[in-house]
Parts: C-alpha cells; sequence; structure tokens
C-alpha cells in the first residue's frame, strides 16, 4: 500500500518558517524527515500527508493550512 501524497502549500510554508524564525533544516530535524524531502516541497514536488502532519506539529498549526488548496483555515 502507497503513502497517500499532497502538494504542499509552499507559500504558507515560507510563511511559518519566517515567523517561527528557524531554518528548513531545523525544521526538518523537528518534525523527523530529511532536510531533501524540504527542498522537494518547496519545490512544488508532492510529499507525504505523514509529512506535511509532521511539519504543522512543528510549527503548532492545521494540517490543512500547509496543503495546497485547503489553506484558507
Amino acid at each position: 500500500m502507497y503513502a497517500e501524497t499532497v502538494k504542499m502549500n509552499h507559500v504558507h510554508f515560507a510563511a511559518e518558517l519566517a515567523r517561527s524564525g528557524l531554518k528548513a533544516a531545523d525544521v526538518a530535524e523537528l518534525a523527523g524527515v530529511r532536510p531533501e524531502t524540504i527542498s522537494r516541497a518547496r519545490n512544488g514536488h508532492k510529499v507525504r500527508l505523514s509529512t506535511v502532519e509532521k511539519l504543522a506539529e512543528v510549527f503548532g498549526i492545521p494540517t490543512a493550512y500547509l496543503m495546497e488548496g485547503k489553506g484558507d483555515c
């Protein structure tokens, strides 16, 4: 069975990254994902839904806010 993949809203991610004051590599470490995964997501590639959930948890925001097309939370 394959993990569900989604596109991350890179504008919202960038805003949360700036708000947090953390570097992308720091967020990757806190979320337990590879920095390359963050880079791919920021460049419009699909990532696992579980990755977006982990990132949202690091930022303390709803998962939907980081998902493409679901950002009006």
